[in-house]
């Protein structure tokens, strides 16, 4: 069955209703919900379009037609270090949007196979699917998500792991992307060990959040910077003014002898002084 426009529309102004802190306001909810029905309703059909597309083309194909329809274009550096066959674990950073969309674009293998956290929204675009290992919170199948991504490298396939578990904070426009590193899960170092042929490559993701949308006056007002990095990713998700043009991916080779979290900084270093902006001191929680 194809993803529903009418159900994704519905995940979408759930999701603009906790934006605008209106959840427990019901006049604010009844105004927000009418007032961005029309955006995301917009925002379901490129949904179903992506979902459409990895269905029949890909997950390649699909992924590149969300980064072009919600952000601008992908910019991948050091892409020429993913092996185009073969076992790859791919190791990124997490500052949502159109994270993962670019990431798949700049690997560019159809036998991808991305770990991701249950979610209703993804559950209601089947194509994608298959590419899917779905995490459960809690339970015996947690354990089973890891067999199967285990087993999925051990076949020669590719993997897209997110260790941090959160959304994190995008180094083009915030000055402490480093700092969940330290709370990054072991599961890079699991998945190296049960596959310890696999190459193993660091991938840091930035310019998902533009500096216009998280800066506004209206994001600015809101108090807690979790809910103000919500809004501003909310903004860009229903207003193509607020959008990010680009999505830069860069990437390294991780050695068998590194760690992927100093590498990460690295690359966190790397990508913050090409954009001019300073470098964050070494913590020393990290490896």
């Amino acid at each position: 069955m194809p993803a529903h426009r009418t159900t994704l529309t519905r995940y979408n102004l759930d999701d603009v209703v906790v934006a605008f802190g209106a959840t427990t306001r019901p006049l604010r909810r009844a105004v927000v919900r009418t007032m961005a029905w029309w955006p995301a309703y917009r925002l379901a059909q490129t949904l179903v379009e992506a979902d459409k597309r990895a269905a029949t083309v890909g997950i390649v194909s699909a992924c590149a037609h969300l980064v072009t329809r919600i952000a601008g274009a992908t910019e991948p550096i050091g892409a020429a270090c993913i092996p185009p066959t073969g076992p790859l674990i791919c190791v990124a950073n997490h500052p949502g949007l159109v994270d993962a969309p670019a990431l798949v674009q700049t690997i560019g293998r159809g036998d991808l196979r991305i770990i991701a956290a249950e979610r209703p929204l993804l559950q209601a675009m089947p194509g994608f699917a298959p590419y899917l290992i779905e995490v459960p919170d809690a339970g015996p199948g947690r354990a089973h998500a890891l067999r199967a991504a285990v087993r999925h490298v051990r076949q020669g396939g590719a993997l897209l792991t997110f260790p941090a578990g959160r959304i994190e904070a995008d180094p083009a426009v915030l000055d402490d992307a480093q700092a969940t590193l330290p709370l990054w899960s072991d599961m890079p170092a699991i998945l190296r060990r049960a596959v310890p042929n696999a190459t193993v490559v660091g991938m840091l993701v930035s310019g998902v959040t533009s500096a216009r949308a998280l800066h506004h006056p209206w994001v600015q007002r809101v108090p807690v910077r979790r809910d103000r990095e919500w809004l501003a990713a909310t903004l860009q998700l229903i207003i193509p003014w607020f959008r990010a043009p680009v999505v830069r991916v860069r990437v390294a080779a991780v050695a068998p002898h590194d760690g992927v979290v100093a590498e990460m900084y690295q690359l966190i270093c790397d990508e913050r002084r090409a954009r001019g902006l300073p470098t964050p001191a070494r913590s020393e929680d990290l490896p």
